[in-house]
């Protein structure tokens, strides 16, 4: 069953450069007829969203993964741990702007989508058993977000598989809760690849 997920916004407006008059296109985005306007309109309100989103939205720890996505728009985005969905639908909104993204979520349901510009899938399970399925087709992400609400035995076992999913240009940000507050921070290559070959410590049965 497909579910569609709308992402706010004229997605189409919003990604349309703005043109001065002198430009070959000025009858695409200058008044004629009313609805150029609406696409100018449409244009600074989603920049307004955007620059709201960097720089004033709550929590504020979300808000360097905000500027990383409006400085560098990801088109792969995986992402362990959805929560109220709040930050996911942010970060698509932003996304929609650019080039299609293809989302996926991993969490304890499974549903699939489309947004403006974005391909959505959620995966069901916890980081292990579900990267243990999903990473050989997940390969060149540009974006790996975790939460911090993860199982820390299952992600332990689940970074195994991360490094298979980067390229060398992948953002990979591991959340933490400091004083309720959250704290995103980057992980490299070098972090994920020491993690994937650390020793696993199971839980006794």
């Amino acid at each position: 069953m497909e579910t569609r997920i709308a992402i706010g916004g004229d997605a189409k407006a919003r990604a349309e450069p703005f043109r001065s008059r002198n430009s070959p296109a000025a009858p695409s985005t200058y008044c004629t007829a009313g609805k150029p306007l609406k696409n100018v309109r449409s244009i600074m309100a989603g920049l307004l969203r955007s620059l709201y989103l960097s720089y004033f939205s709550k929590p504020k720890g979300y808000r360097p993964l905000y500027r990383a996505i409006r400085k560098r728009p990801p088109t792969k985005i995986v992402e362990l741990g959805i929560g109220t969905a709040e930050r996911t639908l942010r970060m698509l909104e932003l996304c929609a702007a650019g080039a299609e993204t293809n989302y996926t979520g991993i969490d304890l349901f499974e549903a699939r989508g489309e947004g403006a510009g974005v391909k959505v899938r959620l995966v069901p399970g916890d980081p292990f058993s579900a990267l243990s399925r999903t990473a050989n087709a997940s390969a060149g992400q540009d974006l790996i977000l975790i939460s911090a609400d993860q199982d820390r035995e299952s992600l332990a076992r689940a970074w195994f598989y991360v490094p298979r999913m980067m390229h060398p240009g992948t953002l990979v940000l591991l959340e933490e809760t400091v004083n309720g507050e959250p704290v995103l921070s980057q992980l490299l290559l070098v972090d994920v690849e020491t993690l994937a070959q650390a020793p696993k410590v199971r839980r006794a049965a």
